[in-house]
């Protein structure tokens, strides 16, 4: 494993009034890397030597399907600069059949694009890419057409769509690179919530075993989306809870 980073949406209100000032308090938390939703109205040599100065790594970059496909080049050279191979579409939506097929060409072109750069096509989950297809998820069906495509299994939104998450993870195996990890909350509604990781009723200890067994990822990623605390504690919070589960696991 290379390490333990931060998706930036998780600081999302700190990072619109001081991105760098948000990137250096990351890494004085310690974690040694993070995942960027936007580049924080940043050049990339501007981007590359707030890496340097604070030691980080950028472990993947969520960027939206449409700026995938329209402006690839773009993200390519960016990211060739900051140091980044991972190109993530975070999400988009899925209602039926059609929209996966839909979704599952659009990456597969994307894929291809990307061929020869160095650069890998990944997606990321929320619940509606278990939705079953012909007898399989979502997921699996648009990501079957290349290979060369990751997954970047969010835990949190499996265990929200009522999948068994250790079997996923070891279902998809080394495919699986990036693991995003966020708790989860009941509300007395019944209704189910993002909460600072290790404080919610997920079994992370399980869960943090099998993505370290199944997948030998390069990151595990803190995500927390709940928003009802300072951000910055919160995702102190969640790195010192997976610390502590990496520690009772053995891992390394």
């Amino acid at each position: 494993m290379n390490g333990i980073s931060v998706q930036m949406y998780s600081l999302k209100e700190s990072a619109k009034n001081d991105f760098a000032g948000t990137v250096r308090k990351v890494a004085q938390i310690g974690y040694n890397g993070i995942e960027l939703a936007g580049y924080g109205n940043m050049e990339a040599k501007e981007m590359k030597r707030l890496l340097d100065d604070t030691g980080l790594k950028v472990s993947g970059a969520h960027i939206g399907l449409d700026e995938l496909r329209d402006n690839l080049e773009y993200h390519i050279g960016y990211n060739k600069v900051i140091g980044n191979k991972y190109l993530i579409c975070p999400w988009t939506e899925i209602k039926e059949k059609s929209d996966a097929d839909a979704l599952k060409a659009d990456l597969e072109s994307i894929a291809a694009r990307l061929d020869g750069t160095g650069m890998v096509l990944g997606f990321h989950n929320h619940d509606s890419e278990f939705m079953l297809i012909d007898g399989q998820y979502a997921f699996d069906h648009f990501m079957s057409g290349k290979d060369d495509m990751i997954y970047e299994l969010d835990c949190y939104w499996s265990e929200f769509a009522g999948v068994d998450t250790v079997k996923y993870l070891e279902k998809i195996g080394d495919r699986c690179p990036l693991v995003h990890l966020k708790d989860m909350r009941i509300e007395s509604d019944g209704s189910k919530k993002s909460t600072v990781f290790g404080e919610g009723i997920l079994d992370n200890i399980s869960i943090v075993d099998a993505a370290m067994r199944f997948c030998n990822p390069e990151w595990l990623v803190i995500e927390w989306e709940a928003f009802d605390i300072y951000d910055i504690d919160a995702v102190k919070k969640s790195y010192i809870n997976l610390l502590d589960i990496i520690k009772k696991q053995k891992i390394n």
